[in-house]
């Protein structure tokens, strides 16, 4: 009992101290989308020109449109690249590291990791109204559905195993990918489908978020197709939907014939979470609770805090053997604000007032 006792003290002596702190915590902790790893640059050696330097150069581009591919909305990245060549990229580079480096006497060779400094990547990409994001979703459950699929086997064939293969969006977005047979699509309507109700065994819940995807395939003539595309998205309770028409020339012969589209697709959804999870320029303060049975639960909480780049600041307000309080400065509205922390494992209820914050387990 006394040693009980004796933990809660210290929890609570502990959370003084960080409370009593001047402090008003901001987010600098490095991220790996700022990072580019293993960049591998050839030049033909030439004893006229500074080798290493050029090689560092072109591998800090090539750095900067790999990190800016995976933080950037593909609008976003298609607008940099029209930038791109008039940019002093080196401004941006925080460190190189060289991983390998060989030459001889006709050829340069070397590998190199290039870090750049979050702030300075931030700050332009802000200058320029680039949208961007730097949260990672959990795996969000896809059913992607053919219809037609007795008159257009092969396709519906060719359809699913495509889709089969894809279980990311950009390293940002992960999903699940789930697939129907012939026989189920029979029993699916588009109606049916978009309100999730594929079959009796399926594990669709509709309060979790969710990715729809159906495609109705038709003929225009004999070597060309139309493929009708609905998605439809539900992120944190909020519904987006997407129609879009694909038309495609067909042979037996054409195995991608659905490159292009599934490329699109993943573009739409890859917007979309950018969108759901981009900062934004007003700053919002959301009172919080969270219990405390021990230090380590407290540990997480500040752990989990720290991730989060779109949490600029937070406050304790009061505290005691069971619960701190707090404020939490945060560059998004209540939408973004549970989402985001619901990537970290962190479970929000909203009281109104304030939020309850748990961790996952």
């Amino acid at each position: 009992m006394m040693n009980k006792i004796f933990i809660k003290l210290f929890t609570i002596a502990t959370i003084c101290i960080f409370a009593i702190l001047p402090y008003g915590y901001a987010n600098t902790g490095k991220n790996n989308f700022f990072s580019s790893g293993n960049i591998t640059i050839k030049i033909p050696f030439s004893n006229e020109e500074n080798i290493r330097n050029s090689a560092i150069n072109k591998a800090e581009k090539i750095g900067f449109q790999q990190m800016s591919k995976l933080l950037l909305s593909s609008n976003g990245y298609q607008s940099l690249l029209l930038l791109i060549d008039d940019l002093d990229i080196s401004y941006f580079v925080e460190s190189v590291e060289f991983i390998d480096e060989k030459i001889s006497t006709d050829l340069y060779s070397a590998v190199f990791n290039i870090n750049f400094s979050p702030f300075r990547v931030r700050e332009y990409y802000d200058s320029q109204s680039l949208l961007f994001s730097e949260i990672n979703s959990k795996n969000i459950e896809t059913y992607v559905a053919f219809s037609n699929s007795d008159q257009f086997f092969m396709l519906f064939n060719m359809w699913n195993t495509e889709w089969r293969k894809v279980n990311n969006v950009s390293e940002k977005l992960l999903i699940n990918i789930n697939t129907f047979s012939s026989s189920e699509m029979k029993e699916i309507s588009v109606s049916k489908f978009l309100e999730g109700e594929f079959s009796k065994n399926t594990k669709f819940q509709s309060t979790e978020d969710y990715i729809l995807i159906w495609c109705t395939p038709s003929y225009i003539k004999n070597d060309e197709m139309i493929f009708d595309i609905i998605v439809k998205i539900e992120i944190n309770n909020e519904i987006k939907v997407i129609n879009k028409t694909f038309n495609e020339y067909y042979n037996l012969y054409r195995k991608d014939i659905f490159n292009n589209i599934i490329s699109e697709i993943k573009n739409d959804l890859l917007n979309v979470w950018i969108e759901s999870t981009s900062a934004e320029d007003e700053k919002y303060q959301y009172k919080f609770k969270f219990s405390v049975d021990d230090l380590n639960q407290w540990v997480k909480l500040k752990e989990n805090f720290e991730k989060i780049e779109l949490l600029k600041s937070y406050y304790l307000t009061s505290f005691d053997v069971n619960e701190v309080n707090g404020i939490i400065i945060f560059a998004g509205d209540r939408n973004k604000f549970k989402l985001v922390l619901s990537q970290q494992d962190m479970r929000l209820v909203d009281f109104g007032p304030y939020y309850k914050i748990s961790i996952n387990d």
